[in-house]
């Protein structure tokens, strides 16, 4: 007949202890995972801001050759504001008279001096832009949207808001037709060109 020995107690210690340093460990790894995993796509390493990220068409940081009217009118991801918060600067680009071929060359750029959220709260700020179409009696009621305007010996702008990520936000003003647009939204630029170009220290 076989006798079955106990087990010394001095052996269930250490293993105990192994398991719960084993759990720690696991438990550690998962932790410092979900916040690598939570600012993996930062690039600086921190935690993206859902909204200093919303979706947005990428476009290079250089101001366009020439001023395009039409810029900003294919629709992107919706996204909850007209201008997403988060940018680090922006650049104006200005336009004016046109070339032999009909385009309007670059006629100066300018670096955002300022806060880049006063700038973000004044596009945001902008009402939306409501088609009109005026009556014979008073044709200088509104202007229906993609109705051409004319830019003879008006300045038209361009404004790239640089962000962190590298995916840049083009937002087109159109001073004769009243309109502020990016990303198929447009805005209706009230209080004239004075308000926007403010933000760079300059007068209308």
């Amino acid at each position: 007949m076989s006798t079955v020995r106990p087990m010394k107690r001095a052996t269930l210690v250490p293993l105990g202890v192994a398991a719960a340093v084993l759990i720690s460990v696991a438990a550690v790894v998962m932790v410092m995972s979900g916040k690598q995993d939570a600012g993996a796509s930062a690039p600086d390493g921190g935690v993206r801001s859902p909204e200093a990220y919303a979706p947005r068409t990428p476009v290079s940081a250089e101001c366009p050759a020439t001023f395009d009217a039409a810029a900003g009118a294919t629709p992107a991801t919706s996204r909850a504001e007209f201008v997403p918060a988060g940018p680090e600067g922006a650049t104006l680009c200005r336009y004016f008279e046109p070339n032999a071929a009909g385009e309007y060359p670059l006629l100066a750029t300018y670096e955002l001096a300022g806060d880049p959220d006063e700038l973000v709260a004044y596009f945001n700020g902008l009402p939306d832009f409501e088609a009109q179409i005026a009556p014979p009696e008073d044709p200088g009621e509104g202007t229906p949207i993609g109705t051409p305007c004319s830019m003879a010996l008006t300045h038209t702008f361009h404004v790239v808001l640089h962000y962190r990520d590298s995916v840049h936000l083009l937002v087109t003003v159109n001073p004769p037709c009243e309109s502020v647009r990016s990303d198929g939204d447009t805005r209706r630029l009230v209080g004239g060109i004075e308000g926007l170009v403010s933000h760079w220290g300059l007068t209308a």
